[in-house]
């Protein structure tokens, strides 16, 4: 009876819960997605303004609909979705060639961009949405974004995985086509920050292989570093007043490590004198000037000037200067200074008749250093220009110059005479005697071009020796004196 008595209460209990409500169901669409639109291009320092008025720093991830370096492919990209019921989406396309969106594909919706690998042709705009549906079978559309791809171009040099000295490098490319664009070539460093970009825009008279020389980078470019580069190519659209674009195929290489080019001190190829030439490493005959006769004395003081060829290197830090003679025939270093300086004055203290002896270390941004040659000289005692006095004003006829013996020596003397142009326009030289008086002097002739009444001319008296262990002139300069000429 009891169990007659329970089957009737779970009966009963059944019917009376058999007449409720389904649960409702879910119709609610997800949150509508926003896809990202075409920001800009890479390029170094280029930003975008977020929806909160930050400016951003553009980077291969977040400029919105794009080309991609693997091939002629569009990449769609979308802000994060909102919801988190999410099932799949639907990517649709569209363009002036198939104006009725098709669907060409249905990916899990925790994906946050599709590649659009086509086949797609050049120089056509596609157009893009998608349709994001949740569990529940409910779905909502995007806004549209679109975007045109070019021809790409071919990276030559570098080679792929090459070892490269960045000093001096130039980046190659080929042509895209026979269009009116420009092009982009962007470097990353080994922690993907794009480090360099520079664009080109050529013309019809350049080559099909276009080239860009790579600037000295600060901070620089460690060696030993494994480096990305390519070249983007773009073209405006007029009617959508905005650039098609394509990427080029990645290349890499890596940096090796190498010394500067050694530098070239230049020797004392003579002395200043009217006429005077020198023969330069290709034979021909160089006026010799007071600039480039190499490791000299100077007028300022008992001091020598180095001086060397231009370097070779763009990547240049500074460069140390050594002097080492036969009474410190250890090298010291006298000087630290930048590598943009194209001559060195030792100012000593130095003594005369005392063979001085001088080399360079030049060292690149990377810490690689290369040695120079080593070339030297002597300095003897100054003489003292006398007449015309300095500032005076001369008349040129007759004109006599006159100086003091700088010592009890042996040597010659050289009067020099430059025009208001630092040209020099007479020169002769004096071999004292015993018996000629301490104050020396040589009568000025009259030159041919005449020297113009009202100039301001500049003189001085140079001074040598020679020294026959080293087969070589010792020599000094004294101050330099001008004189205005008058009637």
């Amino acid at each position: 009876m009891k169990h007659i008595i329970w089957i009737l209460l779970v009966a009963l209990l059944l019917f009376s819960c058999s007449g409720e409500d389904e649960p409702a169901k879910d119709n609610t669409p997800p949150t509508r997605p926003i896809l990202i639109p075409h920001r800009g291009d890479s390029q170094y320092g280029a930003i975008y303004t977020d929806d909160n008025g930050n400016n951003i720093d553009l980077t291969e991830e977040n400029n919105g609909i794009d080309t991609v370096p693997e091939g002629n492919w569009i990449r769609i990209s979308w802000k994060p979705f909102q919801n988190n019921d999410l099932s799949h989406f639907k990517v649709f396309r569209f363009s002036g060639f198939e104006p009725e969106p098709i669907e060409i594909a249905n990916r899990p919706a925790n994906e946050d961009h599709y590649l659009d690998q086509g086949p797609l042709e050049v120089e056509r705009w596609y157009s893009y949405f998608i349709e994001l549906f949740d569990i529940s079978g409910n779905s909502t559309i995007s806004d549209t974004v679109f975007y045109a791809i070019l021809h790409k171009t071919q990276p030559m040099s570098p080679a792929d995985n090459a070892y490269i000295n960045p000093d001096g490098l130039r980046f190659q490319w080929t042509r895209a086509d026979d269009g009116t664009g420009f092009y982009r070539v962007l470097l990353w460093n080994q922690d993907n920050s794009l480090i360099w970009s520079e664009d080109m825009y050529p013309t019809a008279e350049d080559d099909d292989l276009l080239e860009i020389q790579l600037p000295i980078l600060n901070p620089p470019i460690t060696i030993g570093s494994t480096l990305r580069w390519r070249v983007d190519y773009f073209d405006w659209d007029a009617d959508k007043q905005m650039y098609m674009g394509s990427e080029s195929i990645e290349r890499y290489f890596t940096t090796y490590n190498t010394p500067p080019t050694r530098p070239i001190l230049i020797p004392h190829r003579g002395d200043s004198q009217y006429g005077a030439i020198y023969t330069d490493d290709n034979g021909n005959n160089i006026d010799l000037t007071e600039e480039n006769n190499g490791i000299d004395t100077v007028p300022e003081g008992n001091w020598i000037r180095i001086s060397w060829k231009p370097f070779q290197n763009n990547d240049l830090s500074h460069f140390k200067v050594f002097r080492f003679s036969g009474f410190e025939p250890e090298p010291i270093e006298i000087a630290n200074r930048p590598a943009n300086e194209d001559h060195y004055l030792d100012q000593g203290p130095l003594e005369v008749e005392r063979w001085y002896s001088y080399f360079i270390e030049l060292f690149d941004i990377s810490g690689n250093s290369t040695i120079s040659d080593t070339v030297f000289y002597a300095i003897l005692h100054k003489t003292q220009p006398m007449s015309p006095a300095d500032n005076a004003y001369i008349n040129p006829d007759g004109l006599r110059f006159q100086w003091t013996r700088a010592d009890d020596g042996t040597g010659f003397y050289r009067v020099l005479l430059w025009n208001q142009d630092n040209s020099l326009i007479w020169s002769e030289d004096m071999y004292p005697t015993a018996e000629d008086d301490d104050l020396l002097e040589i009568q000025l002739p009259i030159l041919n071009p005449p020297i113009t009444i009202g100039s301001t001319l500049r003189w001085r008296v140079d001074y040598f020796d020679w020294d026959a262990d080293k087969q070589m002139y010792m020599g000094s300069e004294s101050i330099e004196r001008y004189f205005t000429t008058s009637q």
